[in-house]
């Protein structure tokens, strides 16, 4: 309830949610269907638009599920998204994600794939990390820290 900004405040028995300040309701109140409509009628007009706090996520939702997913043309997006590299290190950069195709295949889903630096190590602990790829400035290979 954090994320979303609600605020449960028992003191005044009300909950607010972005700038709205609703007054909580005894639940033995609300056991009538009559009284159950009139107070989801009451929310409904005050609650019009829906709040700010999950507009984006809701957003976030729509924008990955309506998403087309395809198989991407990564020569074509090396060639033409990369201009800012030489062609010996697009070519490198090429070779390197053509190694992983699979993760480029427009699927969805759990990665299958083993990675080259997971095995048996004793009392290591996975850890969350970010993966960057750099261009070697001797142009000597792609190097990744």
């Amino acid at each position: 309830m954090a994320e979303l900004g609600i605020v449960l405040d028992f003191k005044h028995s009300t909950i607010q949610l972005d700038h709205i300040s609703l007054p909580m309701r005894e639940i033995f109140k609300l056991q009538e269907k009559s009284k159950i409509d009139k107070a989801w009628a009451v929310n409904n007009s005050i609650m019009r638009d829906e709040p700010d706090s999950t507009k984006e996520l809701t957003k976030r939702a729509v924008q990955i599920l309506d998403a087309k997913y395809e198989k991407a043309d990564l020569p074509d997006i090396v060639e033409n998204q990369c201009q800012h590299l030489d062609a010996h290190q697009r070519k490198l950069l090429l070779d390197l994600l053509l190694e992983f195709e699979d993760l480029f295949d427009g699927t969805l889903g759990i990665w299958d794939t083993s990675l080259p630096w997971t095995g048996s190590m004793e009392g290591v602990q996975p850890r969350t990390a970010t993966l960057r790829i750099l261009i070697d400035p001797d142009q000597t290979g792609v190097m990744s820290t």
